[in-house]
């Protein structure tokens, strides 16, 4: 398990991209696709702007491997923040001196991702990547709490219509339900419905239901504030999004890959800045 305010894995490099603009997707860029993906604004981690314009606007965009850059994202759900921050230092380098080092590294360095909240082992890490991003990928869960809200709201009256039904046989409801999710997970019908787009994918509408009644069952006995306090494991929605991303122990042993087997630091050659050490034997 992970706790609040917890630095994941070891404080990463920052790495400024002078050929980049954060945010440009035009057809000019001619680096590839993936740099669209995996940097963030140079503001994130502190490094210095690559150009200012007359309205005294910064631009830039940097690049930090690890998991800074291979995290999703989950809006409101998020229990990382990614990328905060960095360092700078030339270790001891200067070009007043000549050094053949300077340059060839980046000074920019101690860059942290810290949990945001307490994390059980097996969870999956997610960062926030604002709100403009995440809702124009077709088929992308809107996590916004606005969003979820609604999906529970839709949920608990999708259950209420469904137990009016009389005769209603178990394998029936599956099938309903199995219709009713597929139109907001990316297909034709109802493409752009975030609500719909945000209740349980992966789920069994006997798992549904059974959380919707606990949930319901554990409001009831509560005060008002407390069941805002506890809206977070009240909601179903958010409940099975916090399913999709945990994996067991096990899973994770037969399939996961280690980021922890390199940390930075300092390079015991002469001139070479930092560097990779290896954590373990490998």
């Amino acid at each position: 398990d992970m706790k609040l305010g917890e630095v994941v894995n070891f404080p990463e490099i920052a790495i400024p991209l002078q050929f980049r603009e954060w945010g440009d997707h035009g057809d000019t860029s001619t680096d590839g696709v993936l740099w669209d993906r995996y940097i963030w604004d140079h503001g994130v981690a502190d490094t210095e702007p690559t150009k200012s314009n007359l309205e005294r606007t910064d631009g830039g965009a940097v690049f930090v491997p690890g998991v800074g850059c291979t995290v999703n994202s989950r809006l409101e759900l998020a229990n990382i923040a990614s990328t905060s921050g960095s360092t700078y230092d030339t270790t001891g380098l200067h070009r007043s001196r000549s050094d053949p080092g300077v340059g060839a590294f980046s000074p920019y360095h101690g860059s942290k991702t810290v949990m945001n909240r307490d994390t059980s082992a097996g969870s999956e890490l997610f960062a926030s990547y604002g709100d403009t991003w995440i809702p124009n990928i077709p088929g992308a869960i809107v996590t916004f709490d606005e969003t979820m809200d609604l999906a529970d709201d839709f949920l608990l009256e999708y259950y209420d219509a469904v137990e009016e039904i009389d005769g209603l046989s178990d394998e029936l409801a599956e099938a309903v339900w199995n219709l009713t999710r597929s139109f907001g997970n990316g297909g034709d019908i109802l493409m752009e419905n975030f609500v719909l787009g945000a209740v349980p994918r992966e789920a069994s509408w006997k798992d549904v239901k059974r959380h919707l009644e606990e949930s319901r069952a554990a409001s009831e006995s509560l005060q008002r504030d407390e069941q805002i306090n506890r809206k977070g494991t009240l909601s179903t929605s958010r409940k099975f999004v916090d399913d999709m991303g945990r994996r067991s122990s096990e899973w994770l042993q037969q399939h996961g890959k280690c980021q922890d087997h390199l940390k930075p630091g300092r390079s015991t050659l002469p001139q070479a800045g930092r560097g990779a050490f290896a954590t373990r034997f490998l």
